[in-house]
């Protein structure tokens, strides 16, 4: 019964939570901490079951700063930027990232989610936004002018700009390429299983990888034709 994850018995028959136990299970999912004052005052009252409590509740919880936690760990998993620090594009191919901007990078995405929640703003904008969430370096990197300092803040993009969502961002790009160039089949696959949540078949068996030499000057539709046949 030590665990907060104990669910709570009356004989053989769960029963509901009282709002102790309930405010407990928040704070542990939001905050990955033991209640605070307010929340534990509106449990003991009996107050915090009420949905309009309740929701503001969670409201103030998630513009808490002690909700990054719960933000990093999210993201993390579902997104598996903890891959990322495997990930060393090429120099030749961008001189420019260095290990700012892929550590920057990994916080563009989580700054997104944060943004996107906290404002409650349409989850559309995880695939397409007519703006970016970035601080100083990733502007720079980015080619965005006007931005500075270290804090990320919102910025808006041109018509024509090829950022905005979660697959023009840096840390998303590396975690599906190379290291030296695009891959159509990495990108397609993520998108399909974090995006769309309709992950493909494994892929056939006995399919040798491809040999990079080989490719040559190809371009990358004819790399994958060949690859397919």
């Amino acid at each position: 019964k030590f665990l907060f994850l104990f669910e709570p018995r009356e004989g053989d028959e769960r029963r509901a939570l009282d709002d102790l136990e309930l405010a407990s299970r928040l704070s542990y999912f939001l905050w990955s901490s033991p209640p605070d004052a307010e929340l534990y005052e509106l449990a003991k009252s009996g107050e915090l079951k009420k949905l309009k409590v309740i929701s503001s509740q969670i409201e103030r919880m998630l513009q808490s700063a002690k909700a990054e936690v719960f933000f990093d760990a999210f993201v993390n998993q579902w997104l598996q930027l903890d891959r990322l620090s495997h990930v060393h594009p090429a120099k030749g191919v961008q001189p420019t990232y260095d290990d700012a901007v892929q550590r920057d990078s990994r916080r563009e995405v989580l700054a997104l989610f944060s943004y996107l929640l906290r404002n409650d703003e349409s989850a559309s904008a995880f695939v397409d936004a007519d703006y970016v969430v970035v601080n100083q370096v990733m502007a720079d990197f980015y080619k965005l002018p006007g931005v500075r300092g270290d804090a990320f803040q919102k910025v808006s993009l041109k018509n024509n700009s090829v950022r905005g969502g979660l697959l023009g961002q840096s840390a998303i790009l590396a975690l599906t390429g190379t290291g030296e160039r695009t891959s159509p089949v990495e990108r397609g696959v993520y998108v399909l299983r974090k995006i769309l949540n309709r992950p493909p078949p494994p892929a056939p068996a006995n399919v040798p990888i491809l040999d990079e030499k080989s490719v040559g000057s190809l371009s990358i539709r004819d790399t994958l034709s060949k690859h397919m046949n």
